[in-house]
C-alpha cells in the first residue's frame, strides 16, 4: 500500500499529519494528532488555527448531501455525485456517508477555539445549511478581504 511513509522521506521541514483521537478535540498544535471531526473541513480549521489565521471564510460548504442511510454507512454512489464540487469526486464509488451531526459538534468545538482566542470563522457558502458560524455574503466575505491591513485571512 502506498503511504507517506514509503513514499516521502524524512526530512526536518516536512511534518506529517496525523488523523485520531476524539472527533471532539480542537488542536491548536499541528506537530500533535489532529483530529478529523468528520470532515476534512475540520482539519483544514485546525491547520489554519496553528498557521495564526485570524479569520476564516467558508465558501461552499454546503453542508447538504442527498444520500439515505446512517451516518458513516458505506455505499456504492451508482452514477454522478451530486453532493460535491465534481460530479466524479465518488461518482461510480464506494463512499462513507457524512456525518452532518458529529461534523456539527467539532464545528462548534471550532468556533469556541477561534472565538475564545480573538478569531473568527465566517460561513460565506451561498444557500448552506450549516447553522453555526456567523453568515455573511460572499460579496461581504471579499470586502472584508480587501480592507487594508485585515492581515490573516483564509478562505475555505
Amino acid at each position: 500500500a502506498i503511504s507517506a511513509d514509503n513514499v516521502v522521506d524524512k526530512r526536518y521541514h516536512i511534518s506529517k499529519i496525523f488523523t485520531a483521537g476524539s472527533p471532539f478535540v480542537f488542536q491548536t498544535d499541528a506537530s500533535k494528532l489532529i483530529c478529523e471531526g468528520y470532515t476534512v473541513t475540520y482539519v483544514a480549521m485546525q491547520l489554519a488555527f496553528y498557521m495564526g489565521f485570524k479569520r476564516i471564510f467558508l465558501i461552499g460548504v454546503d453542508h447538504n448531501f442527498t444520500a439515505v442511510g446512517n451516518p458513516n454507512e458505506k455505499q456504492f454512489l451508482k452514477g454522478d455525485d451530486p453532493n460535491h464540487f465534481t460530479p466524479g469526486y465518488f461518482g461510480n464509488k464506494e463512499w462513507h456517508l457524512p456525518d452532518l451531526e458529529g461534523s456539527e459538534l467539532a464545528y462548534h468545538m471550532a468556533r469556541f477555539n477561534f472565538n475564545r482566542s480573538g478569531r473568527e470563522i465566517y460561513d460565506a457558502t451561498v444557500d448552506g445549511k450549516l447553522q453555526i458560524f456567523t453568515k455573511i455574503t460572499f460579496e461581504q466575505a471579499l470586502d472584508m478581504c480587501k480592507k487594508k491591513g485585515s492581515g490573516k485571512d483564509v478562505v475555505m
